[in-house]
Formats: C-alpha cells, sequence, structure tokens
C-alpha cells in the first residue's frame, strides 16, 4: 500500500519526532538542567537588600532566623605585625588597694615654732654673719698657764673660747691680753655687720621703727673699735691707766646700744651681751699685768 500525498507529512513529522527524542534521551542529565540560581532553602533568612533602612536606624535580626551551630574557635592571630607573637599585653592593676605603699607626708610646722627673725631671713645671703651665741671650740691642748689666766676672769669658758683661734706661742698676761682685745674686735666688726643687715630688712620691710636705733648702735659699735685700737696702741708702753679706760669705753659703747631698746630683746641683745663679757674679760686680765 503506497502511501498518498497527505500522508507524507504527518509520516515525516513522525519520524522527526522520533529523531529528536531520541537525541534527548543521550544528552547527559547535567547538562539537561539549565543554569541558573541555587534553590534557597526553605529555612534560610530572605534577602533584605530591597528594604531600604532609614538612615541611623538598624534593623534586628528576624525572629525566625535560624540558630547556627558554634564554629570552631579560629587562631589568634597577630594584629601588630611589630609586635612579637609571643608578646602579653600589660594588664591594668587591679583595683585592690596597696597597703605597703605608703605615701610620704609633708613635714608640717609645728605651732611652737617662731618665726624666723630678721637676722634669720637673712642667713644664706651674701650678707650673712655669723651667729654671736656660737662660740669656737676650745682645743683639748689648751696651755694651762691661759687656762690660769682666764680663771681670773668673771667668764672663763667665754675667755678661753674666744682666744682659741688667737693663740700663740705667748702665755704671758701681755700676749694673752693682745689676743683678747683682737677676739673684742672681731666681735664688734661681727656685729656692726648685723646691725647693717638687720637695718637693710626693716628698710625693705617699710618697718622704721627701730632703725634709728640700728643706727645708734652702728655708731656706738664703731665708737667700740676705736676704743678697743686705743687700749692696745697703750700695751707697748705699759700704759695700764689708758688701757683701762680705753676697755671700760668699749663696755660702755656695747651697754649704751642695748640701753636704746629700753629693756627689749632685739636682734643685737645677743651681741651686746657677749661684747660686755668680752671687755669686762679684756679688763680683769689687764689688772694681772705688773
Amino acid at each position: 500500500m503506497e502511501p498518498n500525498n497527505n500522508q507524507i507529512p504527518r509520516i515525516i513529522f513522525l519520524f522527526s519526532l522520533i529523531f529528536f527524542t531520541a537525541q534527548g534521551l543521550c544528552v547527559p542529565r547535567n547538562l539537561m538542567q539549565s543554569p541558573g540560581p541555587s534553590p534557597q532553602p526553605s529555612n534560610s533568612t530572605p534577602p533584605i537588600s530591597h528594604v531600604s533602612a532609614p538612615s541611623g536606624a538598624f534593623s534586628n535580626p528576624p525572629e525566625s532566623a535560624p540558630t547556627l551551630p558554634p564554629s570552631p574557635m579560629p587562631m589568634k592571630e597577630n594584629l601588630h605585625p611589630s609586635t612579637p607573637p609571643n608578646y602579653t599585653p600589660h594588664q591594668a592593676p587591679s583595683s585592690s588597694p596597696v597597703s605597703h605603699i605608703t605615701a610620704p607626708t609633708p613635714a608640717l610646722n609645728s605651732p611652737s615654732e617662731s618665726a624666723p627673725s630678721p637676722l634669720q631671713t637673712q642667713s644664706d645671703s651674701p650678707n650673712s654673719v655669723p651667729n654671736p651665741t656660737s662660740e669656737p671650740s676650745i682645743p683639748a691642748s689648751m696651755d694651762p698657764a691661759i687656762k690660769k689666766i682666764c680663771d681670773s676672769t668673771d667668764y672663763p669658758a667665754l675667755c678661753l673660747s674666744t682666744l682659741a683661734p688667737f693663740l700663740s706661742d705667748k702665755t704671758d698676761p701681755i700676749s694673752v691680753l693682745e689676743m683678747a682685745i683682737k677676739a673684742c674686735t672681731q666681735h664688734v666688726n661681727d656685729a656692726i655687720a648685723t646691725a647693717s643687715v638687720i637695718t637693710n630688712v626693716h628698710k625693705a620691710r617699710t618697718d622704721s621703727g627701730n632703725i634709728p636705733i640700728f643706727k645708734d648702735c652702728i655708731d656706738m659699735y664703731n665708737d667700740a673699735l676705736d676704743n678697743l685700737q686705743s687700749a692696745m696702741d697703750a700695751i707697748p708702753a705699759r700704759d695700764i691707766g689708758t688701757i683701762n679706760t680705753m676697755l671700760s669705753a668699749a663696755l660702755s659703747d656695747f651697754v649704751t646700744c642695748e640701753d636704746e631698746f629700753n629693756g627689749e630683746t632685739s636682734e643685737l641683745s645677743p651681741y651686746d651681751d657677749k661684747g660686755t663679757k668680752m671687755a669686762s674679760n679684756c679688763l680683769a686680765i689687764t689688772s694681772l699685768i705688773k
């Protein structure tokens, strides 16, 4: 039986369908799947890239987000390349109190301490003067003859201490008197320096109440220097009368200065007291001269 003309296209279509079907069966399974985005699991969080959050706002994670299992602890990376791997950062000290550390306590002035006098405030200045109450040490090997002469005075300890810087090989009364007058002269010079310093201090403090008195004392001290020099000049001639007169006048100069303060203790009182005793010792040594 021969196909008619109407059946020929059907036969061609049938064979073509059979042919393409057979080709499709020979294609590998992995090529039959068209590429595309992997399907999202049903329990994954839907993307929220299409949601625009307002500025400054933070969106909380959805409550339906699954809880992921804890990932293994990654190895600690060295965030500072310049830091050695074994470097241990310094730990902050604990907040517990440290009982063994005691802060130094500043020294407080005792209420009983008196305010420094103008003489003390000038002790470190170039115009500072020696303390009149300080006595030179008495040498242990003091000659017994000099000790015997000083024992005849009213102030033997002061006699020995003031003679110590002027000792010589001579121990007769004339030589000892010369030493005593030299010591008294040095003391008067110290008193003049002190009176000058005190006067300048009172000027700086605009306290001129006692300035005239200090100036009068300076005049008295200068007069005492002249009297001591006159007594020294009378020694070679053994003029005992002149020696006694000049030494008595020097003693009166110290007394006059002290009387200027009307019985009040001043910065010059130690000088006047010591100067009076030294002049008295000079008079006592003069009485030993034959």
